[in-house]
């Protein structure tokens, strides 16, 4: 018998299990949506059964909706993990109009969208580009990497009839995909294979939906089923990273979401407790102090209360943490690549290179980058104590990540080959660096071209 949503564990700590999501109770207890009530259940046109999930707000305008729903516990590298799931797009795929099934993420529905930090496999049709093609897709870091593009042409082949999906990947990365247009979903064909070794964080599956201003309410998904190995969790969550955005204000990364209903904090030296905190994604928060930070102070930051969303406590725990703000020539620019063609050995591509000279892992946030007569506001990075970041187009980012910790700059100005002048502000827009070069440092015709 399907339930409306289940997830069954069998054995404590470590089952083979299965999520079975059929909508039929009417229900979307325990979804988040990234807007509320733009997603429903509804018996209009269901799929199958007398009801299906579909996106219902009639937006004037183009938009995207999310919806996810908490997997609670997924270990993809335990063994096979199969998903089946039916979709109906009623409208021919487009760049604009298009439909994304997160198979499994480590954040929820407000992330899962192009260009944020989801860790996440996905599969659908024109995610990115246009080609109408079903494919299998790995989110990182800002990137999207494909790894099955299949041979089944959405608009062709299903065109705007409902079709079953069936994937499936080992614990090695093996991914293979099948579709079904037929009426009664008994004839699924293999229409692509891949492989990555690549994994995630299962804590979240869901739906992403773009459309233009007349093609809302054109999708339906049902019976959502997920069979693979299931962990429970018995593990408090921990501290993985924290930052201080400004003197009065922490941020602190979870590894895993976090339940603060019951939590405060609160810092020694005098700083006291925490005025209050805001949560901009299920793993993190920001504690806003008031009493400000003294630059170079070692604090003692206690945390009361902590637990994730199983209720796994995280006992009273100190953290220490220091706050420092960088000084002028603290980071450096310390390497400039104006001409890197031809090559000699490096990718034709223009850098610079920042070096951080003290003892401190340094933030760089709302930071300025003025190249000539341009100016860039770098996105959010740190650079380790004694440690280099390269700063490069976006669209170049990738040929360099293997030399070391990269940052893409979005519309990156052109490095003049002749000489410019080059400046590194702060946020308080106060000069930490400012080298102006010239094609005469060369002191070699050979050398200044790559």
């Amino acid at each position: 018998m399907k339930t409306a949503f289940s997830l069954l564990i069998f054995i404590p700590f470590l089952s083979f299990a299965q999520v079975n999501i059929d909508f039929e109770n009417g229900e979307l207890t325990g979804w988040t949506q990234s807007e509320p009530e733009h997603w429903a259940v509804t018996s209009e046109q269901p799929i199958s059964g007398n009801y299906s999930l579909k996106q219902v707000f009639d937006r004037p305008e183009a938009g995207r909706d999310q919806i996810s729903f908490p997997l609670q516990g997924l270990s993809l590298s335990s063994g096979t993990t199969t998903w089946l799931f039916s979709v109906h797009h009623t409208y021919f795929p487009s760049s604009a109009n298009n439909w994304v099934v997160f198979l499994a993420a480590d954040r929820d529905a407000t992330a899962m969208k192009p260009g944020t930090g989801i860790h996440a496999f996905a599969a659908g049709v024109n995610f990115t580009g246009s080609d109408d093609l079903f494919k299998i897709w790995y989110l990182h870091d800002g990137r999207t990497e494909t790894i099955i593009t299949s041979h089944f042409n959405w608009q062709s082949s299903a065109g705007t009839l409902p079709a079953a999906i069936k994937i499936s990947r080992d614990a090695s990365g093996n991914w293979e995909a099948a579709i079904d247009t037929s009426v009664t979903f008994q004839h699924f064909q293999i229409v692509g294979t891949g492989f990555s070794a690549d994994t995630v964080a299962a804590r979240y599956a869901g739906i992403s939906y773009e459309y233009s201003s007349s093609q809302d309410r054109k999708l339906w998904i049902d019976d959502i089923h997920i069979n693979g190995t299931f962990i429970r969790d018995t593990l408090p969550p921990a501290i993985n990273d924290y930052r201080f955005p400004d003197s009065l204000s922490l941020a602190i990364a979870f590894s895993e979401p976090v339940d603060l209903s019951d939590a405060f904090f609160s810092m020694d030296h005098d700083i006291g407790e925490a005025l209050r905190f805001f949560q901009p994604d299920a793993d993190s928060l920001i504690l806003y102090f008031t009493k400000r930070f003294s630059p170079d102070t070692l604090y003692h930051l206690t945390l009361h209360q902590v637990k994730d969303l199983q209720g796994n406590i995280l006992k009273d725990t100190l953290k220490q943490v220091s706050y420092h703000l960088p000084n002028y020539l603290e980071i450096q620019i310390n390497e400039v690549m104006a001409d890197p063609s031809p090559s000699l050995g490096l990718p034709e591509v223009e850098y610079v290179e920042l070096y951080n000279a003290t003892n401190y892992r340094i933030w760089m946030d709302r930071t300025v980058f003025i190249f000539g007569d341009k100016e860039k506001i770098l996105p959010l990075f740190d650079i380790p104590s004694h440690g280099y970041c390269i700063l490069c187009s976006a669209t170049h980012a990738s040929l360099l990540s293997k030399y070391g910790k990269v940052v893409a700059v979005a519309s990156m100005p052109a490095l003049s080959n002749s000489g410019m002048s080059l400046s590194l502000l702060d946020q308080g827009r106060h000069l930490l660096s400012h080298l102006t070069y010239d094609r005469s440092w060369y002191h070699d015709d050979y050398k200044s071209e790559g």
